[in-house]
């Protein structure tokens, strides 16, 4: 179930650590709030199956201990105590729509405008497992990137009385939220490093070369989650993506020295082989292995004939 609170205004400091910086001071920013899903007894259940060994993985765990009265006051209770929450952390009702600026992609680390806050109870794992009936995740997204900023905010309500619910559930909600805002905050300061994926054409056919082209290099470029994806200089022997990537988006110790090291080992595994959502796939190139070197700040990908 998916619910939609009102247009939310935002203090530039609820996101941003210098307000000063992050807009002009005449700016605003919007955010629209949504929630997923309904707290339930199911007990946690956070494994990978969709990439896990073949045979199934472990059962289910057993259910949650909780009352069916105090579910119904969480979830009585969960569209004004986000509503509450936010309020909170500097957002401020508002009627209204968002504008078409919402178009203006940004690259730098702050400016944005135009914001979405998601709040899930009880959520999948997007793995085929699940959160627990009684966990909350917060993510906040910024709808002018074409990047994903990593920001994953959790808590787990805490079982009480019936009349305690309301305020078990800010309590969680407003973990979650910090966490949520710290992590932007913080991903969105690291700097931002480039880099060339190359396709190497020769001896491959005409079908060939445009399958690379399009679908398989934008494809493989978007594996990288870049802040943003390019041509690259044309030639007539390759063709060229142009990424720029976020050092230590989800690792603050990462270097660009390491992140290539992390693309270029994730090339083979996802792009070329993965379990149906490899880009060669129904391609022209499908069946074919690939070999992936580094030549300076360029990674060349290389079909065998």
């Amino acid at each position: 179930m998916k619910r939609v609170l009102a247009l939310f205004l935002l203090l530039p400091s609820s996101v941003y650590a210098d307000a000063a910086v992050a807009t002009p001071k005449a700016a605003q920013l919007y955010a629209t709030v949504a929630i997923h899903g309904t707290f339930s007894g199911r007990g946690r259940f956070d494994v990978n199956l969709i990439n896990g060994p073949p045979g199934g993985g472990p059962g289910a765990p057993a259910g949650i201990a909780v009352s069916s009265g105090y579910l119904a006051a969480l979830n009585r209770a969960l569209p004004a105590a986000v509503d509450d929450t936010i309020k909170q952390h500097g957002f401020r009702r508002i009627s209204g729509a968002m504008g078409g600026e919402m178009i203006h992609l940004v690259r730098e680390a702050e400016g944005d405008r135009y914001f979405a806050l998601e709040v899930h109870a009880s959520p999948g794992n997007g793995l085929g497992g699940n959160y627990g009936g009684l966990d909350v995740v917060t993510r906040l997204r910024s709808l002018q990137r074409d990047e994903e900023i990593p920001n994953f905010g959790f808590a787990t309500v805490a079982i009480g009385a019936e009349r305690e619910a309301p305020r078990l559930l800010r309590e969680a909600l407003g973990t979650a939220l910090d966490t949520s805002l710290r992590d932007f905050r913080a991903a969105v300061h690291r700097p931002i490093g480039e880099v060339e994926l190359a396709f190497e054409l020769t001896g491959l056919d005409a079908a060939q070369r445009a399958a690379i082209a399009d679908p398989i290099a934008p494809c493989v470029a978007r594996m990288a989650a870049p802040v943003e994806d390019q041509p690259g200089a044309a030639s007539a022997g390759r063709v060229v993506r142009k990424l720029s990537f976020r050092i230590g988006r989800s690792d603050s110790t990462q270097t660009a020295a390491t992140w290539l090291d992390w693309y270029q080992a994730l090339l083979p595994g996802l792009a070329f082989i993965g379990k149906g959502q490899g880009c060669v796939e129904h391609t022209p190139l499908a069946g074919r292995t690939a070999s992936i070197r580094r030549e300076g700040r360029t990674l060349l990908v290389t079909f065998a004939h």
